[in-house]
């Protein structure tokens, strides 16, 4: 048999003065031990060879890709749908189209809930259409003309200079 490594003793079993049956039985003894490890840690290889993630092919990665794409394509055509939807919605509601864009309604609302939504919104847009106007942008129904800043007296000329110095310069060239 040789050498025999065991517990970091080398021994050899021809040196232990064993004689016939005695010397078979060893050996068969050492011959068992040795079948079971090597059965034990061919177990835990095919067991750690089963955890090692495969590699892919490169046609499995040119697949995965696709679908991947495909994957992407259909979830911006579902986006796209959903906008096209809230914008038709909202045309019906008389309200602009392009507010559909800066609304953020999750995917999960059914159309019964878009509705509601949307009466809202309008409810609420609606609301303001009497609201806050801007003043001062209206035109001068006063304007003055060039004749009339000439036959202006002094007084009236350094009022206009202080109130409109513009309109002041203007008449003045």
């Amino acid at each position: 048999m040789g050498l025999n490594e065991r517990n970091g003793i080398d021994m050899n079993i021809e040196e232990l003065g064993l004689e016939g049956d005695v010397l078979e039985n060893v050996k068969k003894l050492l011959q068992g031990e040795g079948d079971r490890v090597r059965t034990e840690y061919s177990k835990k290889i095919k067991e750690l060879e089963g955890k090692v993630p495969k590699e892919k092919s490169q046609e499995e990665l040119t697949i995965e890709a696709r679908l991947k794409a495909i994957e992407d394509k259909e979830k911006e055509l579902t986006k796209r749908e959903r906008l096209n939807k809230v914008s038709s919605k909202l045309k019906e509601k008389g309200l602009n189209e392009g507010l559909s864009k800066y609304l953020h309604i999750g995917d999960d609302i059914d159309d019964e809930g878009l509705n509601n939504y949307l009466d809202g919104i309008a409810s609420i847009l609606g609301s303001n259409e009497n609201g806050y106007k801007a003043k001062g942008h209206e035109g001068k129904t006063n304007a003055i003309t060039k004749e009339q800043f000439n036959q202006m007296s002094y007084q009236e000329r350094a009022d206009l200079y202080s109130t409109n110095k513009t309109l002041f310069d203007q008449l003045s060239k």
